[in-house]
């Protein structure tokens, strides 16, 4: 009945292992998406940072280049009015030279005119050619100061065609740069809508994962409270065992010295069974489990304690019926007359219903009662069913932890 009993728990265990296993596997699953979605948000964050820096980037480099696009316009516009004023002065040159030309040709003409009068006519007196002299000191004047103007003239020529290469130069650097502007802005506008479009995709993303990261908060809050039922569960599936243990059979004993009496325990043994009786005052308690109140139910409440269950040797026997229905209770008498050092040893005999009798070593006894006391005191330790890894009892859930790992690469076996 020992042996059946065990199988008994160790089916049941391996049944609450595959019912663990299947409640467990989900919580785990959703677990590894809130971690994941974690990772991923992570990701999008740091691509966002970067984007944003590439974009401060992107802004500063467009200020420096309109503040030197501004500078170079300033500049132009210097130039064209530096030109405006070479051209305004190289006119004014130009008409002063033009004055000057025609006032040489107007005393040209009158010079040559007194000069044909005086071929044709004697010559006159030193007094006329002294006019003639203080005549033409002026246009010698005038002469230095046309060719001192001829010089301007093409120094200024020089300067405004050096002035329009540059200006030239310029116009075509100044396309140059415009075209490499509006390339870089078209180029950045592209980066900017490339930056929106990953900004609002993340925050979609993230809406999304914050909804999905909800629901796995809520579904990691359901599995603590499944997985603390099962704590709960085999913290008392823990006790049953324990008490199936501990109550192997339904014989008891208890100790009674007839000689001395009934006060004085002595080592005579009788042992009472205990039918299958209903027990009038049972009440189903919360948290204890159905086979612990069958259990109960079925020995009653007057179950012995853990120390009072004893194992007899294969030798002894016990007259009587050991049915549900209708029960006698046998009685096994071991009298003894006294325990004194040299009569630990001796033999005694047991009484039962037909009288007869059986030897038994008192050594036997005492070794069963030792073997009882450990067993009493010493919890079995539960076993993993794949790998048969033993835990402790109170380590119950490493056990569960073990078996969510082990069942990771193999499937627990079915009863």
């Amino acid at each position: 009945m020992h042996k059946t009993c065990n199988m008994c728990q160790e089916s049941s265990s391996e049944k609450l292992c595959d019912g663990k296993k299947a409640e467990l596997l989900p919580d785990m699953v959703s677990l590894e998406k809130l971690q994941l979605s974690q990772r991923q948000t992570a990701q999008k964050e740091l691509e966002n940072e970067r984007l944003i820096n590439q974009l401060k980037e992107v802004i500063a480099m467009n200020v420096r280049w309109q503040r030197y696009d501004d500078q170079r316009e300033t500049y132009v516009r210097k130039l064209h009015a530096a030109n405006r004023e070479l051209h305004s002065k190289l006119a004014a040159t130009e008409k002063t030279c033009a004055e000057l030309q025609q006032q040489m040709s107007r005393k040209n003409l009158q010079e040559e005119r007194p000069d044909l009068s005086g071929s044709t006519s004697p010559p006159k007196d030193s007094k006329a050619s002294q006019e003639r002299s203080d005549r033409t000191v002026p246009f010698c004047a005038l002469d230095a100061k046309f060719a001192r103007k001829e010089k301007e003239i093409a120094t200024l020529t020089d300067q405004i065609e050096r002035l329009e290469a540059q200006i030239a130069s310029l116009q075509r650097s100044e396309a140059k740069r415009r075209d490499d502007e509006e390339e870089h802005i078209a180029l950045f506008k592209a980066q900017l809508e490339v930056c929106m479009e990953d900004f609002r995709q993340e925050r979609s993303d993230r809406e999304r994962i914050n909804a999905e990261r909800q629901c796995l908060r809520q579904q990691l809050d359901e599995s603590e409270q499944t997985i603390t039922r099962l704590h709960q569960e085999v913290a008392d599936l823990v006790e049953e065992i324990c008490w199936l243990r501990d109550r192997p059979s339904r014989l008891t004993h208890h100790y009674r010295d007839p000689t001395v009496g009934a006060a004085s325990p002595g080592l005579t043994h009788h042992y009472r069974y205990y039918p299958n009786s209903a027990s009038k005052n049972y009440t189903k308690r919360r948290g204890v489990p159905e086979t612990t109140r069958r259990m109960r139910a079925y020995y009653g409440h007057d179950v012995p304690d853990q120390d009072s269950v004893c194992h007899l040797p294969s030798d002894v026997t016990i007259d009587g019926e050991d049915s549900n229905d209708g029960v006698t209770s046998p009685s096994a008498v071991i009298p003894t007359a006294s325990l004194a050092e040299g009569d630990s040893d001796a033999l005694v005999s047991i009484d039962g219903g037909n009288g007869k009798a059986s030897s038994l070593d008192m050594t036997e006894v005492r070794d069963c009662i030792h073997d009882l006391s450990d067993e009493a005191t010493e919890e079995k330790p539960l076993a993993c069913p794949l790998c048969l890894i033993e835990f402790p009892v109170e380590k119950h859930a490493e056990l569960l932890k073990h078996i969510e790992l082990c069942s990771g690469d193999t499937d627990i076996p079915a009863d």
